[in-house]
């Protein structure tokens, strides 16, 4: 069963639902959860049960009508989900991190059809009779990754028989109504509305000349676009010294990582002036803490570096 009405998408939606169009399986949030001890599969499902039942997002389609630029959100009722399932038990362990790597690739496939009733693709995973590994993913339109956060920590609430947690027994707040808030706000005539409107326009349409990197080259014509990463593990050291760095800077470890980034990008260009967008997953809001959807935003940040300052000034 689906709410027939439907719902708009919300600004960030809108914009990604643009981006996505060619391969919407490169915009997916997962996560791995670890499940250590005597594993008790009923206790699982019926914990996987109780999370979707309270996050709409989990159980969002989108379904673009005739003449529609954009989709509706669709909402579904609340529903088992299947979990597959993988023994890789007889496996050697050295190569259970290959087989979870190839897990989530396509799981990302699953999750690319934006169109079904129940986007949340689960996984179970046995490395040993007493290890698993639960693997979630969803469309990016549905959750950012504090959003898997706030799901894996439900799960593991729910899995444990459930117990007092205020956060968690207090009704969330759901993604369709904080999306058509979002629409309301900037289509109507608040004033703080319209001059933070303004801001960003004026800042993402400011005049920053191009990043010109070493070695760049120009794609061929009609290249498409396939967003791709790069892991660089850190060592011990250096994450402990980020977060040394943050805490007395009074500020995130993702913005000193930020920082060394627009530092990086201004030495390789020689350039002082860049713009660089920042997609912050923190929430400053007390309603959205615990909600599942796409909360985070990108921001467009100028930055002028001066070769003066110090790295902490910057």
């Amino acid at each position: 069963m689906q709410n027939t009405a439907g719902f708009r998408l919300s600004p960030q939606q809108s914009q990604l639902w643009f981006h996505q169009q060619e391969d919407a399986a490169s915009f997916c949030a997962q996560c791995a959860i670890l499940i250590e001890g005597k594993f008790d599969k009923g206790a699982l499902q019926a914990a996987l049960a109780s999370v979707v039942a309270r996050h709409e997002s989990l159980r969002t389609s989108f379904q673009r009508r005739a003449g529609m630029k954009l989709p509706l959100q669709m909402i579904g009722e609340p529903a088992s989900i299947v979990i597959a399932e993988s023994d890789w038990s007889a496996l050697p362990a050295t190569e259970h991190l290959t087989k979870l790597e190839q897990a989530m690739i396509e799981q990302r496939r699953g999750a690319a059809d934006l169109s079904t009733a129940a986007p949340l693709q689960a996984t179970l995973c046995c490395l040993t009779p007493e290890k698993h590994v639960l693997l979630l993913s969803l469309p990016a339109l549905c959750a950012d990754g504090l959003s898997l956060n706030y799901c894996a920590r439900e799960l593991a609430h729910f899995y444990a028989g459930g117990g007092v947690d205020a956060q968690i027994t207090a009704e969330p707040l759901q993604y369709a109504d904080f999306s058509e808030w979002q629409n309301s706000l900037l289509e109507g005539d608040d004033e703080d509305a319209r001059a933070g409107k303004a801001f960003w326009s004026k800042r993402a349409n400011e005049d920053t000349p191009p990043l010109a990197l070493p070695f760049a080259r120009k794609p061929a014509r009609n290249t498409k676009w396939v967003p791709d990463s790069i892991k660089i593990p850190l060592q011990a050291t250096t994450s402990s010294g980020v977060e040394a760095l943050a805490k007395a800077q009074s500020t995130t470890p993702a913005l000193v990582l930020f920082t060394g980034w627009n530092v990086l990008l201004a030495r390789l260009s020689g350039q002082q002036n860049l713009a660089v967008t920042f997609t912050p997953l923190e929430r400053n809001h007390e309603e959205v803490l615990g909600a599942v959807g796409l909360y985070a935003r990108a921001l467009p940040v100028a930055v002028e570096l001066d070769g003066a300052l110090t790295f902490t000034q910057v």
